[in-house]
């Protein structure tokens, strides 16, 4: 298989990488991708990262990685990876974010995951919760209480800032996800 990757200069890190896919039948799970892509990710010096999304198309896993820190997901630097379902291979990698982002963070969570979770109103099913650190607009970071939420009109993520108690952000899916349960 031919690939086009490109590395920095210093530490030699993968940046990115393409490569070719076959769309036939896949020959491994959803999960068998996720772990394939964590381990893949792990194996070239990219430590802790676990599974934050998933979208499979075409028998093409999309999954996007993230490192954790002391139990942390931390969003600003997202990895993403595309696993060739059918070969079992790698056929795409884009690691920007982490390069340009990756370094050890101090946060503080001021306010507990039961109290954050009083934000959310009534007519929601929490699916997920954990903490994490997101980027907002101007690159300002913060320390969130995540809820993946399912609400009668859809899949939501709300994100409580952990030292105020507001919410930052709101997303609605608009795709099917599969879940990182942790």
């Amino acid at each position: 298989m031919e690939y086009t990757a490109q590395v920095t200069k210093r530490q030699g890190l993968l940046l990115t990488l393409c490569g070719y896919a076959e769309t036939e039948e896949p020959n491994i799970s959803n999960e068998r991708a996720k772990q394939f892509a964590e381990e893949f990710a792990n194996g070239i010096g990219f430590e802790n990262m676990i599974t934050t999304w998933m979208e499979v198309k075409d028998n093409i896993a999309y999954i996007n990685l993230a490192p954790m820190q002391d139990g942390v997901v931390l969003y600003p630097d997202l990895v993403k990876v595309k696993v060739d379902m059918y070969k079992q291979n790698i056929v795409g990698f884009e690691a920007k974010n982490y390069a340009f982002n990756h370094v050890a963070r101090n946060f503080e969570f001021k306010i507990g995951v039961s109290e954050a979770e009083q934000k959310l109103g009534f007519d929601y099913v929490v699916l997920n919760k954990r903490k994490a650190i997101i980027a907002l607009e101007g690159d300002v970071e913060v320390a969130v209480h995540e809820f993946a939420c399912e609400r009668i009109n859809g899949l939501y993520y709300y994100y409580i800032d952990a030292n105020d108690g507001d919410i930052v952000k709101i997303l609605k899916v608009v795709v099917k996800l599969l879940l990182q349960q942790n």
